[in-house]
């Protein structure tokens, strides 16, 4: 069974708050400047979990996770999530967007 955690992303104090009892309404928490990631229930090659908004290395360019509404599915921009066990998480969004240029 899946476990369902996510992490927060506080705009004001730029720093990531991982707490697994938070559960609360996404909109309400990003209108009080918290951003939400939710972890995907996969591992990086290394054992580290992934969430919502990581970056991925890639072998050309690096990649974010993201929810696909139509798949159903966590994917990348380049790559099905499904080969997750190969990847590395290098970081995310919010504290290293730099990775993804």
């Amino acid at each position: 069974m899946r476990q369902i955690k996510f992490r927060f992303w506080s705009v004001k104090d730029k720093k990531m708050i991982y707490h697994p009892d938070v559960f609360s309404s996404n909109d309400l928490i990003e209108e009080d400047g918290w951003k939400v990631m939710q972890f995907t229930g996969l591992l990086d090659k290394n054992g580290k979990e992934i969430f919502e908004g990581d970056i991925l290395k890639g072998k050309e360019h690096n990649n974010e996770v993201c929810w696909d509404e139509k798949l159903l599915q966590w994917v990348t921009p380049s790559v099905m999530l499904w080969a997750y066990s190969e990847k590395e998480v290098i970081g995310n969004i919010y504290q290293n967007s730099e990775l993804l240029k």
